[in-house]
């Protein structure tokens, strides 16, 4: 039977998403696992979290449409058999098998070097064990499609049956960690706070660097400024309180919708900016700031 332009599109779109739904599938599991045995060395948990949301989002969208099209190849080829043998099909499910095989032998010779270097961890185990598992999967299917298809056959109904259960399952994992939309709006809300102290201190610490002393209010630090205002609330709008404690001490306070994470939240100066959920201030001590802000990274030293 000859290829038609649907057919192209069809056969395509399939593949294309199939691809998009394994990739994401796969590094989602990988997230489960750096959360479950993290690394010292590993991300921090802000960037687990992203990555976690970016595969779940590809995942809603790409696997309904995965599942969509191939409902429609199979309703298709269980009409017209011959559809089920096109060359553009055929091409198509052999290079996903060629794909699934090239990363499977690279997944396990990866484990081989591992067990052999005697750095066979839990984490990576279970990140081989995960690719062993979705590409298999595909391998088998693919190899079944192409070799024992038959038209009234419901295994691609099972199929996707299981494979949908699997992934609902792994989405809706995700909202454990990464918490709800309404969670992770508020934590944002909650980084952004951060980043304003950070921005306000470095500025009440330049201004004791020039002037000798702390202002006494955040009107008095931005008096210099022309036309500049300190940094609000992205909620309520209201300005974040500062407190001068002493000569060389002094605190900045914002209200928090949700507790910091276990880990804290990194600034850029490599603070830690730990804070429970409510009305927090945050000390700081002129000098030691000021050395700690400030001072030139460490010479390399060569024996």
């Amino acid at each position: 039977m000859k290829t038609s332009p649907r057919d192209v599109f069809l056969h395509l779109l399939s593949i294309v998403t199939l691809y998009i739904g394994l990739v994401s599938l796969v590094v989602l599991l990988f997230q489960y696992i750096n959360y479950s045995f993290p690394d010292e060395l590993g991300r921090s948990f802000w960037r687990l979290t992203d990555v976690v949301r970016r595969s779940m989002a590809s995942l809603i969208v790409a696997w309904p449409v995965y599942l969509g099209v191939q409902y429609l190849l199979q309703k298709e080829a269980r009409k017209y058999p011959d559809k089920h043998d096109l060359t553009l099909k055929k091409w198509l499910s052999y290079l996903t098998l060629f794909i699934a095989a090239l990363i499977i032998i690279i997944d396990l010779i990866s484990l081989l070097n591992n067990f052999l270097a005697g750095e066979l961890t839990v984490s990576f185990a279970l990140k081989v064990a995960t690719v062993l598992f979705v590409l298999g999967s595909v391998f088998w299917y693919y190899h079944w499609d192409l070799q024992k298809w038959q038209p009234n056959s419901s295994l691609p109904r099972l199929a996707a049956i299981i494979s949908s259960v699997i992934i609902a399952i792994s989405i809706v994992s995700g909202f454990f960690i990464i918490g709800t939309p309404a969670e992770q709006r508020a934590r944002r809300f909650d980084e952004r706070r951060i980043d304003d102290l950070q921005f306000l201190q470095v500025q009440v610490i330049d201004y004791w660097r020039r002037e000798g002393k702390l202002p006494q209010s955040l009107a008095e630090l931005y008096q210099t400024f022309v036309d500049a205002q300190p940094p609000r609330d992205p909620v309520s709008g209201k300005e974040y309180d500062y407190k001068v404690k002493s000569d060389d001490t002094f605190a900045l306070c914002a209200e928090f919708a949700l507790p910091s994470r276990e880990d804290g939240v990194e600034s850029k100066f490599g603070n830690k900016w730990q804070h429970p959920a409510g009305y927090y201030c945050f000390s700081y001590t002129v000098s030691a700031s000021q050395d700690k802000l400030f001072a030139p990274p460490p010479r390399p030293y060569y024996d």
